[in-house]
């Protein structure tokens, strides 16, 4: 990774404790957690032996500014040849055991979005034959973030900033979710090249007035035209070089009537009380009761309908157990997380959620987002 020493040495030791020689990485996310670069094309793979120096796979046709200068590389056309090379790596290291993830379904995209996929599990499987070992290896990797992941996903944040700042300047009557978002979006596209990133991508989701609504359940711009006095929700993801954040903002256009006003109080009063009760050791459970013991109190709970938080950061809703009063696991330092509460519902007249991205510390949270940005 350019060069990630804490992730080297705690993948190294976690294949020790696991029994492993190596892992196959080879969905997007993982690629990215081995190498320190975002595949564009979503087609490459690394192998990264317990000891020894880490082999990349990847197609000619990978931008070749994507390659990291401190692993081996191997270029291969086609799988029948990608399978042969594998096959003389793990010969030549002496691997008996190689670890890989089975597919899910989910999983983060390749930079070029429209096409390449990760592999699917058959398809490792095959490539691994006899040495090959399904694990869930990756996952506690993907939840305690590195100081290098830190730093890249506040390089994701300040660049999801100027989306949000786009999207508060846009806010006036007469122009559509779907053209507010566009330009959301393209604020963010436009980054690329910029401060250090290779990659800069944004998904924006603009709601307003009725559609508010289902803002809790569903992110989805319409052509429905903005008039004053609406209340505007938007649903941000963006992803910089693989590194994901997930934000949301409420504003209204124009002055906000006293309804409004209360429900952007409550649901942020929500958040303030959620993130005040972070730091490793907590329950994951008494984040979520501290956001819903807020919202109960504001008199807005009973539109207060998803969990308070998710896992972020190698992917938009990333690996890791959710912020819920069923889970029962407690929060460990390095795990960033999205803090979220809302209310939404006709019998509110709107919609609304305040979301930031946090890195959990020993002694409470490191802010990812741009929290003062309201």
């Amino acid at each position: 990774m350019t060069y990630d020493r804490e992730r080297d040495a705690r993948l190294r030791a976690s294949m020790a404790d696991a029994g492993l020689d190596a892992v196959l990485a080879y969905r997007v996310e993982e690629v990215l957690l081995t190498t320190g670069e975002c595949p564009y094309l979503g087609v490459t793979l690394c192998l990264y032996p317990r000891v020894g120096t880490p082999i990349v796979y990847t197609m000619p046709t990978e931008p070749p500014d994507l390659m990291p200068p401190h692993v081996e590389k191997r270029l291969y056309p086609n799988r029948d040849e990608l399978r042969e090379l594998i096959a003389a790596d793990v010969r030549a290291l002496g691997l008996e055991k190689v670890g890989y993830s089975q597919e899910m379904g989910l999983h983060a995209l390749g930079g070029w979005i429209p096409e390449g996929g990760p592999f699917a599990t058959p398809h490792i499987a095959a490539l691994l034959g006899a040495v090959g070992t399904p694990t869930d290896f990756f996952v506690a990797q993907f939840m305690h973030k590195t100081e290098y992941d830190i730093q890249k996903l506040l390089l994701t944040n300040q660049i999801a900033a100027i989306g949000i700042r786009r999207f508060f300047e846009l806010l006036e009557p007469g122009r559509t979710e779907a053209d507010i978002a566009s330009r959301v979006e393209a604020s963010i596209h436009r980054m690329t090249g910029k401060l250090g990133c290779k990659v800069a991508r944004g998904w924006a989701a603009v709601q307003a007035a009725h559609n508010t609504f289902n803002a809790g359940g569903a992110s989805r711009s319409s052509g429905y035209t903005l008039k004053y006095g609406d209340i505007v929700l938007l649903e941000l993801g963006t992803m910089v070089d693989g590194y994901y954040s997930d934000l949301t903002r409420t504003r209204v256009i124009g002055t906000p009537t006293p309804e409004q006003t209360a429900l952007i109080t409550a649901a942020r009063t929500a958040q303030r009380a959620a993130l005040d009760s972070i730091r490793a050791g907590v329950a994951y459970a008494t984040v979520d009761a501290a956001a819903h013991a807020s919202m109960d109190v504001s008199g807005f709970g009973a539109g207060f309908t998803h969990v308070t938080g998710h896992h972020v950061g190698f992917r938009y809703h990333d690996y890791g157990p959710t912020l819920n009063s069923a889970t029962s696991a407690i929060l460990e330092a390095g795990n960033c997380l999205t803090i979220e509460p809302g209310a939404y519902g006709e019998q509110f007249n709107g919609g609304c959620r305040f979301e930031d991205n946090v890195a959990v510390t020993v002694d409470g949270f490191r802010f990812l987002s741009p929290y003062e940005l309201i």
